[in-house]
């Protein structure tokens, strides 16, 4: 069973989601295989040591914010692997130590998503992005398509490196998926990639 964390963006429906219920405190976590995190407004910066300047978010942890934390803290605790897509890949890497940029162009489309010697259409749907700490693993990444990134200052990041797609969490024992994989056909080589290192590293079917 896996445990499906949500609080106001809707309940995701689909092949990747059919066998979660959802949850929201850490006792509903009890029994369960995997706990997914689900896209949605921006985490505050606070929970990444930023000031709010170009995210739209609040100065302190929403309550989604809170639940997400609590979560993610009582599945590392119970050893249960964690699965983030968009947004619950950026609350993972900033809990995990890593941070974001608050904002980021490009990001709205289809694009090619690299992982080792294969090139997959992945989707995007989001305006900030990972930083991930060295200890994390960056398995997929797409070309720059955002060489100006905004972090708490007025003026822009120039940075032109491959930017982070997919990304492993090993402490965690967690992925952050930017993209949207349940928005895609169940047979699309993205949600099979997706599918796939989550059997592989997580040792979970979805």
């Amino acid at each position: 069973m896996i445990a499906s964390a949500y609080y106001e963006s809707a309940f995701r429906q689909g092949p990747l989601n059919r066998h979660a219920v959802q949850v929201s405190s850490p006792p509903e976590l009890k029994g369960k295989q995997l706990l997914v995190l689900w896209g949605g407004e921006d985490i505050s910066p606070s929970i990444y040591k930023q000031e709010v300047v170009h995210a739209h978010a609040t100065p302190h942890p929403s309550r989604r914010d809170q639940i997400e934390i609590n979560l993610v803290k009582a599945a590392i605790q119970e050893g249960i692997p964690i699965l983030g897509i968009c947004r619950g890949a950026q609350m993972l890497c900033a809990l995990g130590g890593g941070s974001l940029y608050q904002h980021v162009e490009h990001h709205g489309s289809h694009h090619t998503i690299h992982y080792k010697d294969r090139e997959v259409i992945g989707n995007s749907c989001h305006h900030q992005m990972m930083i991930p700490t060295e200890e994390m693993q960056v398995l997929g990444y797409t070309k720059c398509l955002s060489p100006n990134k905004w972090m708490d200052q007025p003026d822009p990041i120039t940075a032109l490196d491959d930017e982070p797609e997919i990304v492993y969490m090993p402490k965690m024992k967690a992925i952050g998926v930017q993209g949207h994989p349940e928005w895609m056909a169940y047979d699309s080589q993205f949600v099979q990639l997706v599918r796939t290192l989550t059997g592989e590293l997580l040792h979970v079917e979805i």
